[in-house]
This record gives structure tokens, C-alpha cells and sequence, in this order.
């Protein structure tokens, strides 16, 4: 039986390797794709010893790419992606403050990847820029009305309270692994770290792992 993994095992990477030998027809197709994110955990400090800790979590992104070349193509991605949080601190006092709460938080980059074969199996590595865009959930004080017609109440109004936001500038990078299959589809895992810039006294580094499926065109 071990023997039999290893020998399907070594058939699956020669076949790849063959195949990154025999040229992509990625250059001047465009890619869409889709992946589900996992973050990893991180905690966060801040001034006067108060820390966030934010628990791992998922997320997705939907992402449109051009490929200039076999080796080279541009991407633009949204990203996605909630989880929870708990907060440390101290009040005037001195007395430990503690809370947990829901963040939600997307962005939007632009990127460049090149592929290091020129083939359908290829290692790479992408670089991105954008703004992240982030809702802790904790109510600001400040609120607006909202009217609506309800089908069972009628005619209804009610005051919404608007939560703590911000849009912070985002920069990563990740390495991974790409197939191109016959069917004009492809598949992609990977690595990469993000970088949102809040203004913490540790850097505000996560790292995030996806796969993806997508499709040329």
C-alpha cells in the first residue's frame, strides 16, 4: 500500500513537471477567479499597554487578472473576510478593561505575479497594494433614521446606530503553486502576508492561505 502512494505520488509530479515543459497559453487571456481565505490569528498592541487579539479567520476573494505574458500578468482583488476579537486594556484607574466584538473588514488591490515556468505547472510570486476598509463593531455614538415599507407592519421607521470604521492602506506579497488544466481552467494554493496599517506598536502583519479556482478567457 506504501509502496503504491509513493509510485501514484512520483506519477503525479512527473506528469506536472512534463507538462510545465510544454508551454501555457496563458499570455494575452484574461483569468476570474475565486478563493476562500483562511487568516491566522495575530494580537495587536497598542499605546498605554492596551492589546487587541484577533482570532483566525476566514474570508474569500474574488479577483479578475490580464497575463501580458506566459510569465507575467496584472490582477485586481476584493477581498473579504470576519472574525472575532478581544480587547485588553485598563481604565483611568487602573482597573483591567475587557471586551470582545465582530470585525469585519475588505479590500481592494492591485497586484502583479509572474509565473517562474513558462508552463502549465508553475511556481509564483505576487506582490499587491490597495486600502483596507475595516468595521470593528463597536457603536460610535453617532446614528441616522432609515423609513422602509414593511409587508406585515406597514410603513416603519427606526434610528440605526452607526459602529467605529476606517480605511487603512494595505500592502502583502505570496508565493504559491499553479496548474492550467486542458479545460481552460486552473488552480492555484498559496501563501502570502498582508500588511494593514494600523497604527500599533508591533507590525500589523497577517498571514493568509487560499486556494483558488479559476477560469481563462
Amino acid at each position: 500500500m506504501k509502496n503504491n502512494i509513493v509510485i501514484t505520488t512520483l506519477a503525479i509530479i512527473l506528469s506536472m513537471v512534463t507538462a510545465s515543459q510544454a508551454g501555457s497559453d496563458r499570455e494575452q487571456n484574461w483569468d476570474v477567479y475565486f478563493s476562500p481565505n483562511y487568516v491566522t490569528s495575530k494580537t495587536l498592541s497598542f499605546d498605554h499597554g492596551s492589546q487587541v487579539e484577533l482570532n483566525d479567520r476566514t474570508g474569500w476573494s474574488l479577483g479578475f487578472g490580464f497575463n501580458f505574458t506566459n510569465y507575467i500578468s496584472a490582477d485586481l482583488v476584493f477581498n473579504s473576510s470576519n472574525g472575532s476579537y478581544a480587547v485588553k486594556s485598563v481604565d483611568d484607574a487602573g482597573a483591567p478593561v475587557e471586551y470582545s466584538n465582530n470585525m469585519y473588514s475588505s479590500s481592494m488591490t492591485v497586484g502583479m505575479t509572474y509565473n517562474i515556468i513558462d508552463g502549465p505547472f508553475t511556481p509564483y510570486i505576487s506582490g499587491n497594494i490597495g486600502g483596507t476598509f475595516v468595521d470593528t463593531g463597536i457603536r460610535d455614538g453617532g446614528g441616522y433614521q432609515s423609513c422602509y415599507y414593511d409587508p406585515w407592519y406597514g410603513y416603519v421607521c427606526g434610528i440605526y446606530e452607526t459602529t467605529k470604521t476606517s480605511t487603512e492602506f494595505s500592502y502583502g506579497g505570496s508565493v504559491g503553486l499553479r496548474y492550467d488544466l486542458q479545460n481552460k481552467l486552473f488552480l492555484k494554493a498559496g501563501v502570502g502576508v498582508n500588511v494593514v496599517g494600523f497604527n500599533s506598536d508591533n507590525t500589523p502583519l497577517f498571514t493568509i492561505y487560499q486556494l483558488t479556482v479559476g477560469s481563462r478567457f
